[in-house]
């Protein structure tokens, strides 16, 4: 499970089209897109329709250990939720 904003989760929702399963984005043809086309045919776009500053596909990560910490959730779990290998830098958080 992921927290998403309700403004985004809405977004992704209509996104999906009513789709339960596959990729969120992806090609015509339903093959994955690659980073760089997520962002500059899906993301990038969406973004600037909503007047929100450009970033990258770790703004997902970003936000959703910025709210581990609001809600006070212990540093070690935060890690493994984070999905990374390594410790989260203080620089991937909105309150640092």
């Amino acid at each position: 499970m992921v927290d998403l904003s309700e403004p985004l989760a809405a977004m992704l929702r209509e996104s999906a089209g009513g789709r339960t399963s596959g990729l969120v984005f992806s090609k015509p043809d339903s093959n994955q897109l690659m980073q760089r086309d997520i962002l500059k045919y899906s993301l990038h776009p969406i973004l600037k329709k909503l007047g929100l500053e450009q970033g990258g596909l770790n703004m997902f990560r970003r936000f959703r250990i910025t709210k581990l910490e609001t809600a006070e959730v212990p540093a070690a779990l935060q890690h493994t939720w984070s999905g990374q290998r390594n410790r989260m830098s203080p620089r991937c958080t909105k309150n640092s």
